[in-house]
């Protein structure tokens, strides 16, 4: 007797029979949603045809905002079901070394985010002013007041995030 492989879940079809019953908006989402190879009809002039609409009103429909939210949703909804395979082979991938599959897998699990090095910097130089005794602090004060009068006040990165007593 042979062993049952993995269950696997099959992408939805479409009857092209049920379609008629939708809306065209919903009818156009849902065909949308799915993968060119499983929607029936198979272009979208033979769908305006078979739901007795022209192909341009189609496409008008294509451009009304929130259509591609409706759309999203189909997606969703029809795809949903293999996340937890593709999440294990992500592990899978990541335990084996693959250093992008680490992170994207690190990115969905662990909500782990990246800075950039822009950033690191930033918080560098901020903590570096916290570090500052008084008198370099004042200094470092005077010398962005005067570069201020100097030149445009947008070009000087500076801020004072917390004034400290003088």
């Amino acid at each position: 007797m042979a062993k049952p492989g993995p269950k696997t879940e099959k992408i939805p079809t479409v009857d092209p029979e049920s379609l008629k019953g939708m809306t065209t908006k919903d009818a156009l989402a849902y065909w949308l949603a799915l993968p060119t190879r499983h929607r029936t009809p198979p272009r979208q002039k033979d769908l305006a045809e078979l739901l007795g609409v022209s192909e341009e009103r189609l496409c008008q429909i294509k451009r009304e905002e929130g259509f591609l939210d409706t759309v999203m949703e189909y997606r969703k909804t029809f795809f949903k079901q293999f996340t937890s395979d593709i999440i294990a082979a992500l592990a899978a991938t990541a335990q084996q070394g693959n250093d992008r599959a680490a992170k994207l897998f690190l990115q969905y699990v662990e909500d782990f985010k990246e800075t950039t090095r822009q950033e690191r910097e930033s918080l560098e130089r901020k903590e570096f002013v916290f570090m500052l005794g008084e008198d370099k602090l004042s200094e470092l004060r005077k010398l962005i007041a005067d570069e201020r009068k100097s030149v445009d006040k947008g070009a000087i990165d500076a801020e004072i995030v917390h004034e400290l007593p003088e």
